[in-house]
C-alpha cells in the first residue's frame, strides 16, 4: 500500500507513514511534515515534491502568505532531515535528476534503512509538478512529472 496526496492529502501520507504499518512507502506533494511524534514500526521510503515558490506550505517553512489556515509548517529541509534519521538513510544526497526548472536529490538507504527523495521545482507553487491546470493558482511546473517520478519510486521497491 503506497500514500500519495497534495497539501493536507500530503500531511496525512506523512501521518500514515508514522502510524500504519502496512504503508509501504509514500509520496507527499507540496506537503512538509508537522507530525508531532512520529514512531513508525519500520522504515518507510519517501519521495517528497515541493515547489520553492509555495506560498501555502512554504518551502522553508512557516505560515504562507496564502496559506487558508493559520499554521507554521515545518520547513522542507527539516521534513527530510526528520526523515533521514528515521530512514537510517545516508545524510549526504546524491543528486538524481536535473532538469531545467527542476532537480530530485536522493538520501540512499543505509543496511536496514529506506531511502528518502526530494524533487524540487523552481516554480508551480502550490500545484501538483506535471498536474493539470490549477483554478485560482499558479499553473503547475511541468519540469517534472510527479506521477511518473513516485511511479518509478514506488515500482522500484
Amino acid at each position: 500500500i503506497f500514500a500519495t496526496g497534495m497539501s493536507n492529502g500530503g500531511m496525512m501520507s506523512w501521518r500514515l507513514a508514522c502510524e500504519a504499518p502496512e504503508i509501504r512507502a509514500i509520496a507527499p506533494v507540496a506537503a512538509s511534515d508537522n507530525t508531532r511524534t512520529c514512531r513508525p514500526s519500520r522504515a518507510v521510503p519517501v519521495i517528497e515534491f515541493h515547489a520553492v515558490d509555495d506560498d501555502h506550505v512554504p518551502f522553508n517553512g512557516g505560515k504562507g502568505s496564502m496559506s487558508l489556515v493559520q499554521v507554521d509548517f515545518n520547513s522542507v529541509p527539516a521534513s527530510q532531515a526528520k526523515w533521514v534519521a528515521l530512514n537510517r538513510a545516508d545524510p549526504a544526497p546524491k543528486r538524481v535528476l536535473t532538469v531545467r526548472g527542476a532537480h530530485c536529490d536522493l538520501h540512499p538507504a543505509k543496511s536496514g534503512g529506506a531511502a528518502v527523495e526530494l524533487c524540487v521545482t523552481d516554480s508551480g507553487g502550490h500545484s501538483w509538478p506535471g498536474g493539470g491546470s490549477q483554478q485560482g493558482r499558479k499553473q503547475p511546473s511541468t519540469a517534472i512529472s510527479a506521477n511518473d517520478l513516485m511511479w518509478s519510486f514506488f515500482s522500484s521497491l
